[in-house]
This record gives structure tokens, sequence and C-alpha cells, in this order.
């Protein structure tokens, strides 16, 4: 899904400007449209490429999200690399 690596590409870039990579994220909630069993593959491989381990993560299918055509949404949360 081109949207998912979209998000991962973002990830990438938001996690980097506070020091940290996906190696960090401690947990994730990942909204989906149209939700179906054999999607987790393509959700998750694009979003686990370059993770030690997978994060403690929720999934959840929905009905829509904020704009037509948006089909995916990630949120994440992230510890930060201490001194």
């Amino acid at each position: 899904m081109a949207q998912v690596r979209q998000i991962a590409q973002n990830l990438d870039t938001a996690l980097a400007v506070v020091g940290c990579g996906r190696q960090d994220i401690v947990k994730e909630t990942v909204y989906v449209v149209d939700y179906r069993p054999e999607l987790i593959p393509r959700l998750f491989g694009p979003l686990r490429e370059g993770a030690p381990a997978a994060p403690a993560s929720t999934l959840v299918g929905v009905a829509a999200l904020f704009a037509p055509g948006v089909l995916v949404e990630v949120d994440v949360i992230a510890k930060m690399p201490g001194p």
C-alpha cells in the first residue's frame, strides 16, 4: 500500500528530528478503512522495516478517516533517547 510506505517514510523523518528511530517506538495504533485480515502483512510490513522488534500495537478498523481517499492513519509513541 502506497499510503503505508509514505507513512513509514514520514515516521522516519519525524523520529529523526528528535533523535529517535523506529526502534524507539513503544506503542502504535493503526487505523484502517475497510479492514480485512489479509491486509495485515501489507500494513505492518512497511512499518516494521528496520525495527528490531514490533512495539505494542492496536489495529482499528474504521468506516472512514479525515478525508476521502485516506485509508490508513498511524499514531505512535516513541521513547526519547536518554543522556
